[in-house]
């Protein structure tokens, strides 16, 4: 992983955090830069990146759906701390991490998936287990 593949996630991070400090979400460019991330660290295999776009981009759809303002803004809590979190783990890279931190992460957007509206027997709960989606969906 080079400083030039981080600059350029970092880089897609940071527009999406810029998208969810707008006054309104936008569902469909947060998602289009969402898919930037989840291509970047795939592309320098970066597992926790790679899992957190995949949970943000399956909010991003069930936020599609939300008429509640409260869950919406539970789904853009969960976002910006997962494109927060996202980010230390790019800044930590070279630091052995226990996977406290990852847990600590997915326990909270499983939380928010399931105030969406998601049951635990859909793909993305076996990619919290696992970090591999049971599907191409995601």
């Amino acid at each position: 992983m080079n400083q030039e593949d981080l600059s350029e996630l970092s880089h897609w991070i940071s527009k999406t955090e810029e998208l969810l400090n707008a006054p309104e979400l936008d569902f469909s460019g947060i998602y289009d830069v969402l898919l930037q991330v989840r291509t970047s660290s795939e592309d320098i295999q970066q597992t926790e990146a790679m899992v957190f776009s995949r949970l943000a981009m399956e909010i991003v759809n069930q936020l599609k759906r939300v008429e509640s303002r409260s869950l919406q803004r539970k789904g853009r809590d969960a976002l910006w701390d997962l494109m927060t979190t996202t980010r230390w783990f790019l800044e930590h890279a070279n630091r052995v991490s226990s996977g406290e931190e990852f847990d600590l992460m997915t326990v909270r957007v499983a939380s928010v998936l399931k105030s969406l509206g998601i049951c635990p027997e859909e793909p993305w709960e076996a990619m919290l287990r696992t970090g591999k989606p049971r599907s191409k969906a995601l």
